[in-house]
């Protein structure tokens, strides 16, 4: 008999006793894991972005100054290294290893780098 009293206590058990079928479980797992997936996909995908925004264009600040530094250093007179270093720099560099380097580059030139 529809809408009887024993008819509404089965439809209540599962709610009561905590019984809840395997497919319901399998959905509520299935949605939870893709849910945290796609929330580590979403984390990673911002980080990618903030620093892609973040970063420098290379070629527009990198080559300009190579190539003006370039000549200036080739001269391998002291006041070019030192107007291009900082001054911590520079305060570490002492006579010996400028004359250590110079000493290696003209070696390495006059030698040849495939000996």
């Amino acid at each position: 008999m529809p809408g009887s009293a024993s008819q509404f206590r089965c439809e209540l058990v599962p709610q009561i006793y905590g019984v809840i079928p395997a497919g319901v479980k399998k959905k509520k797992v299935l949605k939870y894991l893709g849910i945290g997936i796609l929330s580590v996909v979403i984390f990673f995908l911002g980080i990618a972005i903030f620093t892609s925004s973040k970063s420098v264009d290379h070629e527009m600040v990198f080559l300009p100054y190579i190539v003006k530094v370039m000549p200036e250093l080739s001269t391998w007179e002291q006041k070019a290294y030192k107007d291009n270093m900082s001054k911590e720099v520079c305060e570490g560099i002492t006579r010996s290893y400028v004359l250590i380097y110079y000493y290696l580059f003209v070696h390495a030139r006059n030698k040849g780098l495939n000996d």
